[in-house]
C-alpha cells in the first residue's frame, strides 16, 4: 500500500471559482497526486500525494499550472499546527464550585484541545490544538479565573505559587476556627445575657464562616448566587 503525504497550500490571491475550478480538475490529472482540492473562500489548495520521493517537483508543476490560470497567485505551504500544554498554578483557590467553573469556561476557549484543574494541587492544565496559541489562551484563562476567583494568585510555576505569605494565611485561617470554635463552645457552656449571648455567637459565625460568607457576598455582586459559599452561609 502506497503512503500518502497530504500537504496543504495556502493560494494568495484566488478569487475566481471558476478558475479554482479548472486548477483542481488540472491537478487531479497530475503524476504523483492522489487528490487535489481548491476551496476559494479559505484560498487553500490540499493535495493528496502518493509520491512523497518527488514531492518538489510535483509542488513545482501544481504551482506552474495554478499560474497558468492566475498568474497573481502566491502559493506557500501551510505548516502544520503542532500542539503544546502549558500549568497554570492557582494559588488560594478554596472553591470547588469555582473550580469546576473555571476548567469549564477554559475549555470552551477557542484553540483549547482541552482544560484539566486539580483541585487539590491548585494546578489547571491547558492543551491548546496549536501550541503558538498558548500565550493568548493562558492570557484568556488568566482573566477568567480572576473574575471566578479574585483572591486567587495565578502562576507558570510552582514555586511562586507557593509564597511565603501563604503558610501565614493559612495558619491565620486555622486560628479563627480554633478561636471561632472556643467562642461557639463559651457560649453553648455558659447562659449570659441575650444581647453578649448573641454577640458572642455572631463573632464565632465571623472567624468561622467570614471569608465564605465573604466569597458568596462577591459571587452574588457577579450575578453567581446559588453557588456553594451562599448555601454554606444560608446554612
Amino acid at each position: 500500500m502506497e503512503a500518502v503525504v497530504r500537504k496543504e497550500y495556502m493560494l494568495d490571491g484566488l478569487c475566481c471559482p471558476m478558475c479554482a475550478e479548472k486548477i483542481q480538475k488540472h491537478l487531479r490529472h497530475l503524476d504523483g497526486v492522489n487528490q487535489a482540492t481548491v476551496d476559494v473562500s479559505s484560498q487553500k489548495l490540499t493535495l493528496d500525494i502518493h509520491d512523497p520521493e518527488n514531492l518538489s517537483a510535483i509542488v513545482a508543476q501544481a504551482d506552474k499550472i495554478i499560474r497558468q490560470y492566475e498568474p497573481t497567485i502566491r502559493m506557500s505551504e501551510i505548516s502544520p499546527a503542532t500542539p503544546g500544554e502549558k500549568i497554570l498554578y492557582l494559588a488560594g483557590l478554596d472553591c470547588a464550585d469555582c473550580a469546576g467553573k473555571i476548567e469549564t469556561r477554559v475549555r470552551h476557549i477557542e484553540g483549547v484541545q482541552a482544560a484539566e484543574l486539580d483541585f487539590l494541587a491548585q494546578k489547571l492544565l491547558i492543551r491548546a490544538e496549536d501550541r503558538t496559541l498558548l500565550p493568548a489562551i493562558l492570557r484568556q484563562a488568566s482573566q477568567l479565573a480572576l473574575e471566578l476567583e479574585p483572591g486567587i494568585r495565578i502562576s507558570f510555576t510552582e514555586t511562586e505559587a507557593a509564597p511565603t505569605g501563604a503558610n501565614r494565611k493559612q495558619t491565620l485561617r486555622r486560628a479563627g476556627l480554633i478561636l471561632g470554635a472556643a467562642l461557639f463552645a463559651v457560649g453553648l457552656l455558659f447562659d449570659f445575657p441575650q444581647p453578649l449571648d448573641l454577640v458572642l455567637f455572631l463573632v464565632s459565625f465571623v472567624f468561622v464562616g467570614g471569608e465564605v460568607v465573604g466569597s458568596a457576598l462577591r459571587n452574588i455582586s457577579r450575578g453567581q448566587v446559588f453557588d456553594e459559599n451562599f448555601l454554606m452561609s444560608v446554612a
